[in-house]
C-alpha cells in the first residue's frame, strides 16, 4: 500500500512546504511568437525529410508561399531531468525556428517523429515517446521571409575516411499495457502462436562489422520456458525466460532481455528474417516489446534519403563518402535537430565532405536528392493566437480543457474572493504549442509552471498550487481501444508514469511530477522536493465537473457548522498480526498527546464481533458505526488496511455502490493507506473518485492511494 498522490484537493485544504529554489539559468521569451499573426500547425509520425509544395501551403490559407517559415523541435520525449534544456530554453525562449530549403515552388524540411534514439557505448538505444503519438511543427507568414539553410564548409586535412556509417532499425508495436500501468506497452501476443517471424529490409549491411540484436520479451510463466531468436535460420540467442512463482501475485510478467550477433554473408543481401521462439503455449502476457538492430551499412544514398552518422568519427576530423550520387544531392547536419548544409563536393557518383566532431559528439547528417518524392505532412488547423509567455506572476494555475472552463472559472473566483489569489487558467493545448512544440508530453505541463517558478523575484511571488482539472489515464495516447468509443478523451490530462511497468508494487502515476521545478530535478522523483501544493479534479464530463465545483464552493461557504469539525475517525482492518491497528493507534496516540481539540474515534475491525455467513465475511456493527458517524458528520476520516478499487477491506466495510449513494450534508476528507482505492488513471472509475464525484455527499477532498 503506498500513498502517491494528493488526488481530487480544493488546493487549499492540502498544501505543500515550499523550500528554497535553485536560480534557473533559463531564458523565456516575453511573449509567445504565437501571440500574432497567421499560424497553422502539422504533424509528423516519423523522423525525416518533409516536402511542402506552394499548393500544399496556399490551401493552408497563406497567400505568400514564400513568405512561410516552420516552427517547433518535434515529438521526441522531452528530457525529465531539468538539468538537461529543451531546445528554446538557452535561445530565443521560444519555440525554435526550422530552416527550411526553397526549390522550384517546394520547401523541404527535416522533422523529429516520436522516437529518440542515443549512442550507448558501439550501439544506439531508442525511446519512444509515451505521451504522443505524432510530433507536431507550426507554420506562418508573420514573420517574414524564412531564414536559409546556413552552410558549414568542408575543412581541410582529414583524419580518417568514413565509407561505412553506423545505422538502426527499430521493430516495436504498442498495442497493450498489460497491468494498466506504467508507461511501457508491448506488441505481439505469443501465447498462442509461440513461433513468430518479423522481417527487416536492409541493404548494404556490412560483411565485415556484425549487426547486434536486442530483443526485449516478456511472459508470465510459470515454469522455466526456453526461448531462442533467430536471424534467417541461424540461432543467435538461446535463453530460458523466468518463471513467476505463486508469492508473487503483484508481478505481471517477467522481462527477458536478449543479445545476439549476426554476420551478413553477402553485399548483395538485404533481407533479414527474425523469428521469435516461445517454448510453450498458454501462458499469459506472453509478449514481444520490440527487436532492435544496429549494424555498419555502406555509406550511399538508399531512396529518398539517408540519415547517417559515425562513431567511429566523434572526436575526430573525418573525411565522409557518399555512393550512388549526382548532383541533385545534398548533404545536412542535423544534430540535435539544429539544420545546417554541408559544403560537398561530386566526383562522378560519389559526394565527399569533411567534418570535424567534438569530442562528445557523435554529428547527424542527412543526404537527400532534392528532386525525389518526400512525404507530406499532415494538416490539423489553424493556431488560435495565444501568449502564455506574457502571463503575468500567479499563485495558483488550473490546468483545464476547454469544455471545463466555465467552472475551472467558479474555482478560481473562489480563491480570488476567499484568498486574494492571483489565478490563472489555461487550456492543454496551449501549455504544449508554446512548451513542447504543440505536441503533449507531462514535461510541458512542468517547464509551464518553471517559467513562473524561475521569473519570480521572491519566495512569496512564485507559484504556489497547481489544479489539473481533469481526469487523466495511464494510456496517454489513447492507443487501448476501450478509450477509442468514448466522447470524452478531450477531457482527460496528461499523467506522469512510471518506467516500470510489469511490477504493480513498483509501478506508480505521480502527480507531484509537475511540481519539480528546480533546476537540478524531474529525474528522481523519490528523492526531489516539491515546489507546489498539487490536487486533481478526476473529472470527465461537464456535469462531473459542475458537481465538484458546487461541492467545493459549498463547502467554503461554511454553512454547515458545528462540533462536526473536531471529529475524526480512525478505521483500522483486521489480521496481519495487528499491523493496521498498530499504525491507526500510533497516529491516534499523536493525536490526542498533541492536539487536544479533536475528538478521535476509533473503529478497529478486530474489536468487533466478525459474522461468517454464506456471502463472506462481515463486520455489521463496525459497518453500522462507520456509517452512523459518517453521517452525523466528521472532519476527517482515516482508513489503514487492505482495500482496493472496490472499497475497503475483505469484509467490506464500505463498498463502491454504498459511496455512490452516500448521502451527507457535512463532507469529510478521506485519507486512505491502502491499496488502489482512487487508482484515477484507470478506465473504470474507482471507489476514490466516487467519493470526491458524489454530487451529494461523499467527502470534499481525499489524500489517498493509487497503486497497491
Amino acid at each position: 500500500m503506498r500513498i502517491r498522490l494528493f488526488i481530487a484537493t480544493t488546493c487549499l485544504l492540502l498544501l505543500s512546504t515550499i523550500p528554497q529554489a535553485i536560480a534557473g539559468i533559463y531564458t523565456y521569451a516575453e511573449n509567445s511568437l504565437l501571440a500574432n499573426g497567421k499560424w497553422v500547425k502539422i504533424k509528423v509520425a516519423n523522423s525525416g525529410i518533409y516536402k511542402l509544395t506552394y499548393s500544399d501551403i496556399k490551401a493552408m490559407g497563406f497567400t505568400d508561399p514564400s513568405k512561410v517559415r516552420v516552427y517547433g523541435f518535434g515529438g521526441a520525449m522531452m528530457k525529465e531531468q531539468f538539468n538537461t534544456p529543451k531546445p528554446d530554453t538557452q535561445s530565443n525562449g521560444d519555440i525554435p525556428e526550422v530552416p527550411v530549403y526553397q526549390g522550384n515552388e517546394y520547401i523541404l524540411f527535416w522533422a523529429q517523429g516520436v522516437i529518440s534514439w542515443k549512442n550507448t557505448g558501439n550501439t544506439f538505444t531508442h525511446t519512444i515517446n509515451p505521451y504522443s503519438g505524432y510530433a507536431f511543427y507550426f507554420l506562418t507568414d508573420s514573420k517574414g521571409a524564412p531564414s536559409g539553410i546556413k552552410t558549414e564548409e568542408s575543412i581541410s586535412n582529414p583524419e580518417i575516411t568514413v565509407n561505412t556509417f553506423n545505422d538502426y532499425a527499430l521493430h516495436e508495436v504498442d498495442l497493450k499495457n498489460i497491468g494498466s500501468t506504467g508507461r511501457e506497452f508491448y506488441g505481439e501476443d505469443f501465447s498462442a502462436t509461440t513461433t513468430q517471424t518479423f522481417p527487416f529490409t536492409i541493404p548494404g549491411v556490412s560483411t565485415t562489422s556484425p549487426i547486434t540484436l536486442n530483443v526485449d520479451f516478456i511472459s508470465k510463466a510459470n515454469i522455466v520456458t526456453p526461448f531462442q531468436v533467430s536471424v534467417n535460420e541461424k540461432l543467435i540467442t538461446y535463453a530460458n525466460m523466468p518463471y513467476t512463482s505463486s508469492g508473487e501475485s503483484y508481478v505481471r510478467a517477467k522481462d527477458l532481455y536478449s543479445t545476439g550477433t549476426y554476420t551478413n554473408s553477402s553485399s548483395s543481401n538485404s533481407t533479414y528474417n527474425v523469428k521469435i521462439e516461445y517454448g510453450k503455449s498458454g501462458d499469459i502476457n506472453c509478449r514481444l516489446n520490440y527487436i532492435r538492430l544496429n549494424m555498419e551499412r555502406e555509406l550511399k544514398l538508399y531512396d529518398a534519403y539517408t540519415a547517417f552518422r559515425s562513431i567511429s568519427a566523434k572526436g575526430k576530423k573525418a573525411l565522409f563518402t557518399i555512393n550512388n550520387s549526382n548532383a541533385n544531392v545534398k548533404v545536412w547536419d542535423i544534430t540535435n535537430g539544429k539544420c545546417k548544409q554541408i559544403g560537398s563536393t561530386l566526383t562522378g557518383s560519389q559526394l565527399s565532405f569533411a567534418v570535424a566532431s567534438p569530442a562528445d559528439t557523435i554529428r547527424e547528417f542527412v543526404a537527400f536528392d532534392v528532386n525525389a518524392t518526400f512525404p507530406k505532412p499532415e494538416l490539423v488547423g489553424t493556431v488560435t493566437n495565444q501568449n502564455l509567455h506574457a502571463l503575468p506572476q500567479t499563485d495558483m494555475v488550473i490546468i483545464c480543457p476547454n469544455n471545463f472552463y466555465t467552472q475551472a472559472n467558479k474555482i478560481a473566483e473562489l480563491h480570488k474572493t476567499q484568498d486574494n489569489l492571483r489565478i490563472t487558467i489555461v487550456q492543454p493545448e496551449q501549455i504544449y504549442n508554446e512548451f513542447s512544440s504543440g505536441t503533449p508530453d507531462a514535461s510541458a505541463y512542468r517547464w509551464f509552471m518553471k517559467m513562473f517558478y524561475d521569473r519570480a523575484n521572491s519566495d512569496n511571488d512564485k507559484p504556489k498550487y497547481l489544479l489539473l482539472f481533469g481526469d487523466g489515464t495511464y494510456d496517454n495516447r489513447l492507443l487501448g481501444y476501450e478509450w477509442k468509443t468514448e466522447s470524452y478523451t478531450n477531457n482527460l490530462l496528461l499523467t506522469y508514469q512510471s518506467t516500470e511497468s510489469l511490477v504493480e508494487t513498483s509501478s506508480y502515476v505521480c502527480d507531484d511530477y509537475f511540481g519539480f521545478l528546480d533546476d537540478n530535478e524531474g529525474a528522481n522523483i523519490s528523492s526531489d522536493k516539491l515546489d507546489l501544493g498539487i490536487g486533481r479534479f478526476p473529472v470527465r464530463t461537464s456535469d462531473e465537473a459542475e458537481n465538484v465545483v458546487n461541492k467545493v464552493i459549498n463547502y467554503v461557504a461554511n454553512k454547515q457548522q458545528g462540533p462536526w469539525k473536531n471529529n475524526l475517525c480512525f478505521v483500522a482492518d483486521d489480521g496481519d498480526f495487528n499491523e493496521h491497528m498498530d499504525n491507526s493507534y500510533k497516529l491516534t496516540q499523536y493525536l490526542e498527546a498533541n492536539n487536544k481539540s479533536f475528538v478521535v474515534n476509533k473503529i478497529y475491525l478486530d474489536s468487533y464481533k466478525k459474522e461468517i455467513t454464506s456471502t463472506g465475511e462481515s463486520y455489521p456493527t463496525a459497518k453500522k458505526q462507520l456509517f452512523d458517524m459518517l453521517n452525523s458528520g466528521v472532519m476527517a476520516i482515516n482508513y489503514t488496511g487492505h482495500g482496493g478499487v472496490n472499497g475497503w477491506a475483505t469484509e467490506q466495510i464500505i463498498t463502491k455502490p454504498e459511496i455512490k449513494e452516500l448521502y451527507l450534508k457535512r463532507l469529510p476528507l478521506w485519507i486512505t493507506a491502502t491499496c488502489d482505492f482512487s487508482r484515477f488513471d484507470d478506465f473504470t472509475t474507482t471507489s476514490g473518485e466516487e467519493v470526491l464525484l458524489n454530487k451529494n455527499g461523499g467527502g470534499i477532498a481525499l489524500i489517498t492511494t493509487t497503486r497497491v
